[in-house]
């Protein structure tokens, strides 16, 4: 959920701008502010679903996820932040790798957006570790990927998530983010023409507009991880 819609986080992504610091909806002084309108919208939330069914699970999606996931837990819920970082990895790596997603298995480290991948495995918890192979062969595209320099990533021995950048190259990020509209801008553009689409009774496919809004995998990670939380079996994707 976004509390104050597409026009607070459009503040969010611009003031800390004048102080010379990354505007983002999840990280610094952005982040924050979009916690503090988020926090309590949440916890009352969660608070009405307890009083109806005190065993419920609560998946959060809403950013900033950890601060928002960590309040729900010190609160006393059964709550899980999910964010699609580490499935998108998943699909990416599978794809250089040549092999299924669900064959894919992650070390995967870290609190939501602040994460980073330790391993690769093939074919089970257990597997072949495959990420030094990963980072010979592929590094360049994994690090253009992660628009970082790739002599980070042979330091660290490990693939951040892309949320990194904004501490490892914060200058960088400070001076684009400057430079261009912000993302709050683009995506209430982006909203507005999809709803304009959805509002044709003609529509009968997902316009491909839908995957540059962002959130990709979002689905079947929260299924799998609802079947997962419920005692059934994961099968699509697994981490």
């Amino acid at each position: 959920m976004r509390v104050g819609g597409q026009a607070a986080r459009e503040k969010d992504e611009t003031w800390p701008l004048e102080c010379g610091c990354v505007g983002q909806e999840t990280t610094g002084a952005g982040g924050l502010a979009k916690a503090l309108r988020t926090v309590p919208v949440v916890l009352d939330i969660a608070e009405r679903v307890r009083r109806t069914n005190p065993d419920a699970w609560i998946i959060d999606f809403t950013n900033p996820v950890g601060i928002v996931t960590r309040a729900l837990l010190q609160a006393g819920h059964k709550a899980v932040g999910l964010c699609n970082v580490a499935i998108g990895f998943q699909r990416k790596f599978a794809a250089l790798l040549d092999v299924a997603p669900a064959d894919v298995h992650l070390d995967h480290v870290g609190l939501n957006h602040l994460t980073w991948e330790r391993a690769v495995r093939i074919g089970g918890p257990g597997g072949e570790n495959v990420l030094p192979r990963l980072l010979a062969e592929h590094g360049d595209a994994i690090a253009d990927d992660l628009r970082l320099p790739r002599p980070v990533l042979d330091r660290l021995g490990v693939v951040p998530s892309y949320y990194l950048r904004y501490f490892y190259a914060h200058d960088e990020v400070v001076r684009e983010l400057g430079e261009k509209p912000s993302r709050a801008a683009e995506v209430a553009a982006m909203e507005k023409e999809l709803l304009g689409m959805y509002g044709d009774p003609a529509l009968d496919e997902k316009p491909a507009l839908l995957a540059k809004r962002g959130g990709a995998f979002y689905s079947e990670a929260a299924v799998d991880l609802a079947a997962a939380l419920l005692g059934g079996a994961v099968r699509r994707t697994r981490w």
